[in-house]
């Protein structure tokens, strides 16, 4: 349950915490494995994201903001590698998404948008919500242009303009505002 919620590393320290002698020693071994894992993992991710910002949004001046995964758990749980992360989302400004994505690609990511056939990126940029794009080593990038497919809901300009930052690996990154940042996490989630 811990591992397909992406929380196994936020149980554990919760279980250390409060009752890790209630806890079998296999059980044990095997839940600190399953941890320290989904940490490690975390800890790339979120190197990943810290590049990112380093080696392209900042170089270019272009405004982000990080939705979900490190963001989130910096936010609410103190540290941005406790909840798991599959990917890393960032909401981009749109007009800036085809020099953003062309950066990265000239940087050894590839694209693996399930729709992109070769079109030309700025058109491509301009029909698509999200842009995905994966790293060499197989960490994958979501490029938003919209938060909830439509921009009906949430205003993307709207959202870059409130953005604030937090304290991630070092580093002040850009992030959603508390509340948007609940409550596009709220609609993701209610699909």
């Amino acid at each position: 349950l811990g591992v397909r919620n992406r929380v196994s590393y936020l149980l554990w320290r919760s279980l250390c915490t409060h009752m890790v002698d209630l806890v079998p020693a296999p059980q044990r071994t095997a839940f600190e494995a399953a941890a320290s894992q989904a940490r490690a993992v975390s800890m790339a991710m979120l190197a990943t994201q810290v590049g990112l910002v380093e080696r392209v949004l900042r170089p270019l001046g272009v405004r982000h903001a990080f939705l979900k995964g490190a963001a989130l758990s910096a936010r609410h749980y103190g540290d941005p590698v406790v909840r798991s992360v599959s990917d890393i989302d960032m909401l981009v400004e749109a007009r800036r998404i085809p020099e953003v994505v062309a950066r990265l690609v000239e940087q050894g990511w590839r694209m693996s948008s399930p729709f992109w056939k070769g079109q030309p990126l700025p058109l491509f940029a301009r029909f698509t919500s999200v842009i995905e794009l994966d790293a060499p080593d197989g960490r994958r990038v979501e490029v938003h242009r919209l938060v909830d497919g439509s921009g009906l809901v949430f205003d993307p300009a709207a959202l870059l303009s409130r953005a604030t930052t937090c304290r991630m690996g070092g580093r002040e990154i850009s992030v959603l505002a508390p509340d948007d940042e609940f409550l596009t996490t709220v609609y993701h989630h209610a699909r």
